[in-house]
């Protein structure tokens, strides 16, 4: 959430006319900006991000009327442009919200719950990864959160605080630490989220989402912990592939199968 934005304030000011309102489900598409709000690098996005409204419906039936709403209490904006199959429409923070974010508590059970669910669905992608999912993630895996925390606020002061320092970047500074922040959050919250994307098969992690140079501020089970980067690990690892034992040894184990 942006620190400088009250919902109850907001809501006060902008009375809400949505059926069946929840206040936190508003924080929610406001998150999905505060989070997401930069362009990608080569793509002329003006920052605008496309939010996919099947995705969205799920969590917050209603939806439009959220952002409606939001757009007429000038918190977003909107580039109203929606090319079926291609491009959902994009929407921005408006340029007094795109700042800092702060912690935002949700308290309605029923959207917690949906949140939940949807966790685990992504969950059920590293169902064959254990070794991954179990070993790491559960409570040995710590974060010093108040170093951290002030490691990403200097970091954010020097960046901001540039004599000669564009539009873009200033929204870059924001970016990372908004970033940093909430991965700081939910590792030191245990709110681990684990997927296999389906494009490249990568494994998405609190720890691969957490920038290098904050990982020396993790511990497992109380003990530093070291990266070891391979390079060009992808061809070195295909080299098993080229090992005649590594086929052999896999035919042995289907004939073992075959014969139970």
């Amino acid at each position: 959430m942006p620190h400088n934005l009250d919902l109850d304030e907001l809501i006060e000011r902008n009375p809400v006319q949505i059926k069946a309102f929840k206040k936190d489900k508003l924080a929610y598409v406001i998150n999905l900006l505060t989070i997401c709000n930069y362009p990608v690098e080569g793509l002329k996005t003006n920052f605008f991000i496309p939010l996919n409204s099947r995705k969205l419906k799920v969590v917050v039936n209603n939806y439009k009327a959220y952002l409606n709403y939001l757009i007429d209490s000038k918190v977003i904006k909107s580039d109203n442009y929606y090319r079926p199959g291609e491009k959902s429409k994009g929407y921005r923070l408006s340029k007094r919200y795109f700042t800092k974010i702060k912690v935002y508590l949700m308290e309605d059970f029923t959207l917690i719950q949906t949140l939940k669910r949807e966790e685990k669905a992504k969950l059920k992608t590293v169902r064959t990864y254990k070794y991954l999912s179990n070993f790491f993630f559960n409570s040995k895996l710590e974060i010093d959160e108040d170093y951290a925390l002030k490691f990403i606020a200097e970091e954010y002061w020097l960046c901001s605080n540039e004599i000669k320092i564009c539009n873009e970047r200033k929204n870059r500074c924001v970016n990372k630490y908004n970033n940093s922040m909430l991965t700081i959050s939910k590792i030191k919250n245990q709110n681990f989220s684990l997927s296999i994307d389906n494009t490249s098969r990568r494994f998405h992690s609190n720890l691969t989402n957490l920038r290098s140079i904050l990982r020396n501020t993790l511990t497992y089970n109380g003990e530093k912990l070291i990266s070891i980067d391979i390079k060009n690990s992808q061809p070195y690892l295909s080299l098993l592939l080229f090992n005649y034992d590594f086929w052999s040894k896999k035919k042995k184990k289907n004939k073992k199968k075959q014969n139970y």
